[in-house]
């Protein structure tokens, strides 16, 4: 089981995941689209871990190493009439841009592929082991 999870649809989850990401996070914040796409890249070795057989992870660094305020532009503190408040009325389709990339429609498409993959998977190995006995 363990060389399955590193399938061409797996990556194209993260890819769509990354790259998602990267279309909504803000422009005019300095490099953080492209410390995002450096702490993503490549998919394999930094967005997809995985730990004993069966559990796969996918991670996105929405932030990178030189771009802290990444997360500030993710989940963004503060409410009513300061600041952040007001940037975020001006510019909501920059916030939040970690959790639309993960619930973006391709993404989760892909996701339901890969399940279905997955469960093929299992239920041929299951059927190798049965011919066995």
């Amino acid at each position: 089981m363990a060389k399955f999870y590193k399938t061409r649809t797996l990556q194209q989850i993260a890819i769509s995941i990354r790259d998602f990401a990267i279309a909504t996070a803000p422009k005019d914040t300095g490099r953080l689209r492209k410390y995002i796409k450096e702490a993503n890249t490549p998919v394999v070795d930094n967005m997809i871990k995985q730990y004993g057989d069966f559990t796969t992870e996918l991670i996105l660094d929405y932030a990178g190493d030189d771009a802290y305020y990444g997360e500030y532009w993710n989940s963004p503190y503060g409410e009513g009439d300061g600041r952040t408040a007001t940037i975020k009325k001006r510019y909501p389709q920059h916030f939040d841009y970690a959790d639309k990339a993960i619930n973006n429609t391709k993404a989760v498409r892909l996701f339901q592929d890969y399940l279905d993959e997955l469960g093929e998977f299992i239920i041929s190995d299951i059927e190798k082991e049965l011919d066995t006995l």
